[in-house]
């Protein structure tokens, strides 16, 4: 494995930890000041869960961006994979660092939150759960809830990932400020972030990431039998909105002739072929 690429995919996995600790340990924090599964967006916690996550994520973004292009999610990662903008094993190492960096961020939260403490019970140790109360209407089976979870999880997710596409994945996007244009869309995208998290915390705790959910609930899994119950929208949900976004955008939005070549290739060594690469897989110098 080349260096570069190595420095990448340790970027990847900083980068994923980071935004899960922060993400799933203001999860827990809400818990303290009396947030309980089915508040809505004006009570205390789902707002602050959200800007702390949107924020969080913008932040690492622009911090990964320059090094490994700036994932920091398996559904966005198997999405580029599909459409042919990243290499198969690029992508697998990719989903795997950034795997690794939840499960990490999860470690850290199971071992500074005391072992039976309320908010790390209540709060699931900060994995998205899916509010029975608002999607388990009477009568309802368990296919019917995590269909409605992978309903909420996918749509979230199309629009989260329309907007990278729209500022990060598209060349005809404004570079007029170099470098610095490509931080500032790290921005919109953890706003867009903010807006999904506002709307969805509530119902289904809003993950638009599988590596969101995994490191948390994992270790959730040592204090709650059922930590993986309801465990198919923070899957499927998310990389079937990814699929979806991408296809959109692809399909519907890129010109004929932006869509049937690279959008912007790193220039390869003169003694190496080029790789065909995702517009954010740009490794440092």
């Amino acid at each position: 494995m080349e260096e570069k690429n190595l420095r990448a995919y340790m970027a990847e996995m900083i980068g994923t930890f980071l935004f899960v600790l922060i993400s799933a340990g203001s999860q827990c924090i809400a818990s303290l000041g009396g947030w309980q599964p089915g508040s809505v967006w004006w009570q205390p916690g789902v707002l602050e869960v959200a800007l702390a996550s949107g924020f969080m994520y913008a932040v690492a973004l622009a911090v990964t961006v320059p090094i490994s292009g700036g994932y920091l999610n398996p559904a966005i990662t198997i999405t580029l994979w599909v459409f042919r903008r990243l290499e198969g094993v690029q992508a697998s190492f990719l989903v795997l660092a950034q795997v690794l960096g939840s499960i990490v961020a999860g470690a850290i939260l199971w071992l500074v939150l005391p072992a039976g403490e309320p908010a790390r019970m209540a709060s699931h140790l900060g994995a998205p759960f899916l509010n029975l109360e608002y999607l388990g209407a009477a009568g309802s089976s368990s296919l019917a809830i995590a269909l409605k979870g992978i309903a909420i999880e996918l749509i979230l997710t199309l629009v989260l990932v329309l907007i990278v596409y729209g500022t990060q994945l598209d060349p005809r996007a404004p570079r007029w400020s170099g470098n610095w244009a490509n931080r500032l869309a790290c921005l919109w995208i953890g706003l867009a972030l903010v807006g999904c998290t506002i709307f969805g915390f509530p119902l289904t705790g809003a993950a638009l990431n599988p590596a969101r959910w995994l490191g948390p609930a994992l270790w959730d899994w040592t204090q709650h039998a059922d930590a993986f119950q309801y465990h198919a929208p923070y899957w499927v949900g998310s990389i079937a909105g990814a699929l979806a976004a991408g296809w959109l955008y692809t399909a519907l939005v890129l010109p004929p002739e932006v869509e049937s070549r690279p959008a912007v290739a790193t220039p390869a060594p003169a003694a190496r072929p080029a790789v065909t690469s995702s517009t954010l897989f740009r490794a440092k110098k």
